[in-house]
């Protein structure tokens, strides 16, 4: 529903500001599908080299965790994550989207 609607618009937003991240349009429950394709982008503590260095990075910088689709035997698609809203509130997909832009800013092109 709403928190869905609300983390793949999030989403949209930072494409549209220029960063490599895009979601599919949300046909799950609680489930969203999304693209960060960030490695070769230099951080604060250094470059995003691995599909686990952005997975890291996102998670310390912005609080997100993700699951990759390799996970589920996609290998082909190593800068694809799931991500849930299924433990979470809308006020908490507002902030992790503020925190999310925010860490975004601190990334620097290769």
């Amino acid at each position: 529903g709403e928190r869905l609607r609300l983390l793949h618009e999030g989403l949209s937003t930072l494409a549209a500001e220029g960063w490599p991240v895009r979601a599919l349009a949300p046909s799950g429950a609680i489930y969203l599908s999304a693209e960060f394709a960030l490695r070769g982008y230099r951080t604060p503590k250094g470059v995003l080299e691995t599909s686990a260095d952005v997975r890291t990075w996102l998670l310390e910088s912005a609080g997100m965790a993700m699951v990759p689709f390799d996970a589920f035997g996609a290998t082909h698609a190593p800068d694809w994550y799931r991500l849930s809203v299924g433990a979470v509130s809308l006020a908490d997909v507002h902030g992790l989207l503020d925190r999310l832009g925010a860490a975004m800013r601190t990334l620097q092109r290769p």
